[in-house]
Protein backbone atom coordinates (compact mmCIF):
# COMPACT_ATOMS: atom_id res chain seq x y z
CA UNK A 1 0.00 0.00 0.00
CA UNK A 2 2.70 2.61 0.47
CA UNK A 3 3.88 1.76 -2.62
CA UNK A 4 0.79 2.88 -4.53
CA UNK A 5 0.81 5.74 -2.32
CA UNK A 6 4.71 7.05 -3.14
CA UNK A 7 3.13 6.48 -6.61
CA UNK A 8 0.77 7.95 -6.72
CA UNK A 9 2.17 11.07 -5.23
CA UNK A 10 5.31 10.99 -7.51
CA UNK A 11 2.26 10.73 -10.21
CA UNK A 12 0.46 13.99 -8.81
CA UNK A 13 4.39 15.83 -8.71
CA UNK A 14 4.99 15.20 -12.26
CA UNK A 15 1.58 16.61 -13.84
CA UNK A 16 1.78 19.82 -11.73
CA UNK A 17 5.27 20.17 -13.26
CA UNK A 18 3.79 19.74 -16.32
CA UNK A 19 1.18 21.90 -15.81
CA UNK A 20 3.40 24.16 -14.81
CA UNK A 21 5.87 24.09 -17.61
CA UNK A 22 2.52 24.68 -20.13
CA UNK A 23 1.46 27.35 -18.22
CA UNK A 24 4.74 28.96 -18.59
CA UNK A 25 5.42 28.47 -21.57
CA UNK A 26 1.87 30.09 -22.54
CA UNK A 27 2.81 33.26 -20.70
CA UNK A 28 6.16 33.84 -22.62
CA UNK A 29 4.01 33.18 -25.41
CA UNK A 30 1.56 35.36 -25.43
CA UNK A 31 4.08 38.26 -23.89
CA UNK A 32 6.94 37.64 -26.90
CA UNK A 33 4.40 36.47 -29.97
CA UNK A 34 2.18 39.27 -29.88
CA UNK A 35 4.49 42.30 -29.44
CA UNK A 36 2.70 45.57 -30.41
CA UNK A 37 6.42 45.89 -32.88
CA UNK A 38 6.06 42.11 -33.91
CA UNK A 39 2.01 42.57 -34.97
CA UNK A 40 3.07 45.83 -37.03
CA UNK A 41 6.45 44.04 -38.71
CA UNK A 42 4.37 41.09 -39.49
CA UNK A 43 1.54 43.24 -40.54
CA UNK A 44 4.01 44.87 -42.93
CA UNK A 45 5.85 41.36 -44.57
CA UNK A 46 2.05 40.11 -44.92
CA UNK A 47 1.13 43.45 -46.80
CA UNK A 48 4.25 43.11 -49.20
CA UNK A 49 3.65 39.51 -49.77
CA UNK A 50 0.63 40.39 -51.25
CA UNK A 51 2.06 43.73 -53.20
CA UNK A 52 4.41 41.50 -54.26
CA UNK A 53 1.72 38.77 -55.96
CA UNK A 54 3.22 35.97 -53.64
CA UNK A 55 0.75 33.46 -51.98
CA UNK A 56 1.53 32.15 -48.69
CA UNK A 57 2.65 29.12 -50.39
CA UNK A 58 4.34 30.70 -53.36
CA UNK A 59 6.62 32.34 -50.66
CA UNK A 60 7.59 29.70 -49.09
CA UNK A 61 8.59 27.93 -52.12
CA UNK A 62 10.73 30.90 -52.40
CA UNK A 63 12.13 30.79 -49.19
CA UNK A 64 12.07 26.66 -49.01
CA UNK A 65 10.28 25.91 -46.39
CA UNK A 66 6.61 24.66 -46.09
CA UNK A 67 4.01 27.68 -45.52
CA UNK A 68 2.56 27.06 -42.27
CA UNK A 69 5.71 28.51 -41.54
CA UNK A 70 4.51 31.51 -43.66
CA UNK A 71 1.18 31.42 -41.63
CA UNK A 72 2.59 30.95 -38.46
CA UNK A 73 4.63 34.44 -39.26
CA UNK A 74 1.59 36.11 -40.52
CA UNK A 75 -0.59 34.69 -37.37
CA UNK A 76 1.55 35.56 -34.34
CA UNK A 77 2.26 31.91 -33.28
CA UNK A 78 5.92 32.60 -34.46
CA UNK A 79 8.23 35.19 -34.57
CA UNK A 80 10.88 35.38 -37.14
CA UNK A 81 14.53 35.56 -35.68
CA UNK A 82 17.44 37.93 -37.67
CA UNK A 83 18.43 35.90 -40.05
CA UNK A 84 14.95 34.26 -41.46
CA UNK A 85 13.77 37.93 -41.58
CA UNK A 86 16.34 38.79 -43.56
CA UNK A 87 15.76 35.72 -45.64
CA UNK A 88 12.12 36.54 -45.91
CA UNK A 89 12.68 40.11 -46.77
CA UNK A 90 15.25 38.78 -49.60
CA UNK A 91 12.87 36.24 -50.69
CA UNK A 92 10.20 39.54 -51.33
CA UNK A 93 12.79 41.67 -52.18
CA UNK A 94 12.75 44.23 -49.78
CA UNK A 95 14.59 45.94 -48.08
CA UNK A 96 15.09 44.60 -44.19
CA UNK A 97 15.82 47.75 -42.99
CA UNK A 98 12.32 49.43 -43.66
CA UNK A 99 10.82 46.80 -41.42
CA UNK A 100 13.05 47.27 -38.55
CA UNK A 101 12.18 51.24 -39.22
CA UNK A 102 8.90 50.43 -38.68
CA UNK A 103 9.59 48.50 -35.24
CA UNK A 104 12.00 51.43 -34.28
CA UNK A 105 9.33 54.20 -34.44
CA UNK A 106 6.76 52.48 -32.45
Amino acid sequence: MKESSAQDALVTDIDALRLSYVLEVITMMGKTVASDENIKLTAWLKAKRKEKGHTMRSLAQVIGTPHSFIGKIEHQERRLDVVEFVRYCTALEIDPKEGLNIIMSS
